[in-house]
This record gives C-alpha cells, structure tokens and sequence, in this order.
C-alpha cells in the first residue's frame, strides 16, 4: 500500500525543508563539479606558466641583438555561447530523514537508503569577456533534477518520498585580479512530488522559494599543481509551502564559509578535499539558529574537457538552538559523472 506523499511528509518530519536541504546537497555537488572545470579553465592564468614557452626559437645569435625576443602568436579560441550539462550520481545516505538517533522519545530515529540524482541543465552562457581589468561571465538558464529514493530494495516505502526540482536561474560572475572571483545571482525554484492517482503519477507542486545570493572566492597558489580557495556565500531564502503551520515558516538567510583544497594528482585525476561551514537564520520560525558542519572530499577524473567522473564522500553534523529541531549527524559516499558541451 502507497501512503499519500503529502501524508508521510508532514507526519514523519513535519515540514518539506528536509527535502530542500537533500535539494542543496546535490545542487553542491554539481556546484563542485563546475567549480574543478573553472579552476582547470583558470590554471593558467592563477598557476605559473615559464615564460620561454611563448618564446619563438632563435634562427641565430645576432637576431636577440637585432630584434629582440619574438614569441609565438596565440590564436583567439572560438567563442562560445551556450551550455549544456547533465549528471548523474547515486549515492548512500545514512541519515536520509535527518533525524537523531532512535530512543523513546524518537521512536522514527534515522532511515538510510540509497539515492539517484539525475540532473538537466541548459543556459546561455557566453565565454568570459573583459570589462575593465576582469573577466565577466554571465549565464541564465534552467535546471531539472529528479530524486529517486530507496532503489536498493529496502521496505520502507522510500519512493513515496521521490520528488523533482524545477530551477530558473541567472547569475554573473566577475574574475578580478587575477585570483580574485565575484558572483551574484537569483533563482527560482518548485518541488513537485510523485503521487500516484489512479494509474498515474500526478506531480503537483508543495515547495517553493526564491533565493537572491552572493559569493566570493579567493583562490591562493600553493605550487604548480594545487590551488585553495577560501570563500564566502550568503544566500536568503523565500519560501512558500501549504499553510501549515505557517506558509512561510522555512524562510531563512544562509551564510556559508567553504574552504576547499584542489590538488591535481595527474593531468585528469583532482582530489577536492574541502570543509564548509553554515549559519543559518531562521526568520519565521521563532528564534532558530542552526549550524551545520561538513566534511568532505571528491575524487575526479576528466577523461576530457567536457566529460567526467567522480566519487565522493562527505560527513554533515548540524547542531540548532530549537529544542525541538533534531540535532543529527549523516554520512553521503556515492560516485557521478558528468557531462559538459559548450557551444
């Protein structure tokens, strides 16, 4: 027997914002997968490169008097315009719910499973262009996720909790002093559940927000290889769910401090150890602050500029000052690809 998607949600965890924050972690990990392609992009420019390899050779002696060092030209790559990525990655949870560990007061406790992320995602995004002393790159466009819970044969009727994401999006990043970057953006999104009525699967939107956000990144050479980036987000979200017990009640600013290692072990294998932290105030919900700690690292292998793939693992503890918000610790490890045209 299917019980109603709605039914489930709000008498196990009593809000849709546990299935936003499962929306969040994968929307980060493909966040870090665009973040290894923009530091290979800029590895040139933030790492050394000896200057004698744009040096054209010496046809004799006299011509270093004579004319001076010549160098090779450097052809304009090919604009490009629009992007297209799609990923899939599939991984364990062991805390899917969120929830603390089982007792008699928490008789639920914590629900493990295995869960399928498949996400779409077109944009226009031009290639980066100078303004000023910087690079400035746009990108508008749209992203479909689809979850999919409990495909490893457990019984407890996880895939009534197997929900989409619909994302518009529009951000503008500006790369400034060499190793400096900057991005703005807005979204919207909506989450549609996956309700069987009758012979069909009805999907009919509980979750919304609109999410304004700003970061900035600080990207610091260690040697040829490895990059650290030090960076900070801040993010508000407006949300709207049924009103009960409040249609605003997940509202709520993020500020995120992220600390990430990038250390390129081949030319097509990076390792992406990295530690965040976030402070989240709740703003319709009392006086609640939570803080979340994660830990993680991505392996990664491009087998070219527009294909790869990963594993991962990260552990995630949140502490908040509710009484009544459940304080708990959940381990992710699963794997990914990814696939990237620019044209």
């Amino acid at each position: 027997m299917r019980f109603p998607f709605r039914c489930c949600l709000i008498g196990i965890f009593g809000s849709c914002f546990i299935l936003s924050i499962q929306g969040q972690t994968a929307a980060q990990q493909i966040e870090q997968v665009e973040q290894v392609n923009r530091l290979r992009d800029l590895r040139r420019s933030l790492l050394d490169v000896p200057e004698t390899m744009n040096k054209a050779p010496l046809i004799s002696e006299e011509e270093l008097e004579d004319v001076g060092p010549q160098y090779l030209l450097r052809f304009k790559p090919k604009r490009e315009w629009f992007e297209a990525l799609f990923d899939v990655q599939y991984y364990y949870t062991s805390n899917f719910n969120l929830n603390e560990e089982k007792s008699e007061r928490n008789p639920i406790g914590e629900i493990d499973t295995g869960v399928l992320v498949s996400t779409a995602q077109f944009a226009f995004a031009p290639s980066p262009f100078r303004v000023w002393d910087g690079w400035l790159s746009p990108r508008v466009g749209y992203r479909h996720q689809w979850y999919n819970y409990g495909l490893d044969n457990t019984d407890n009727q996880l895939n009534n909790f197997d929900f989409d994401v619909q994302t518009v999006f529009g951000e503008v990043s500006y790369q400034f002093l060499e190793n400096w970057n900057a991005r703005i953006g807005l979204s919207w999104s909506r989450l549609l559940n996956h309700e069987d009525v009758g012979n069909r699967e009805d999907y009919s939107e509980f979750y919304k927000e609109f999410v304004p956000e700003w970061e900035i990144q600080r990207y610091i050479k260690i040697n040829p290889n490895s990059l650290f980036v030090i960076g900070y987000e801040g993010n508000y979200h407006h949300t709207e769910v049924d009103p009960f017990p409040n249609a605003y009640i997940n509202d709520r600013m993020d500020h995120i401090l992220t600390l990430t290692y990038l250390h390129q072990l081949t030319s097509h294998i990076i390792l992406q150890p990295y530690y965040r932290f976030t402070y989240t105030d709740f703003w319709e919900n009392g006086d609640r602050n939570d803080f979340l700690h994660s830990l993680g690292l991505v392996a990664s292998y491009h087998f070219n500029k527009w294909s790869s793939i990963r594993l991962f693992c990260n552990y995630d503890k949140r502490e908040s000052d509710d009484p009544f918000i459940p304080d708990y610790e959940k381990i992710d490890a699963g794997g990914g690809a990814t696939l990237v045209f620019r044209f």
